[in-house]
């Protein structure tokens, strides 16, 4: 299924996808590690949206904070939406992370930062 930019999509893909990744120590190590390289210089290592590029001025627009209500309440679909097309401003990272990489960064945010 090809998946675009747009709240319907999103959504849908809340409704559609669940996390295929297992709760390990293992699996949320590699999510840390894709985390730190794929989203902490927008996101921040806190996942608060003060990652460096936003917070040296690099990057004008505020990064989404992860651990806000808003976003602990999406379902990880559309936190997996969001990553491989986009969202807002955000750009699409499908064509950079591979879909279970995707889901182990998910879990590293849920379990990690989200806490």
């Amino acid at each position: 299924f090809i998946w675009e930019k747009t709240d319907e999509d999103r959504i849908a893909a809340g409704e559609a996808l669940l996390n295929p990744v297992e709760n390990t120590a293992e699996n949320l190590e590699q999510g840390r590690e894709l985390y730190d390289i794929f989203c902490l210089s927008c996101h921040g290592s806190q996942g608060d949206g003060e990652g460096y590029l936003y917070t040296t001025e690099r990057y004008p627009y505020p990064p989404a904070n992860l651990v806000d209500e808003v976003v602990k309440e999406l379902k990880d679909g559309e936190i997996y939406h969001s990553i491989t097309v986009g969202y807002g401003i955000m750009g699409a990272h499908g064509s950079m992370i591979q879909p279970e990489d995707r889901w182990k960064i998910i879990l590293h945010i849920r379990e990690n930062l989200q806490k």
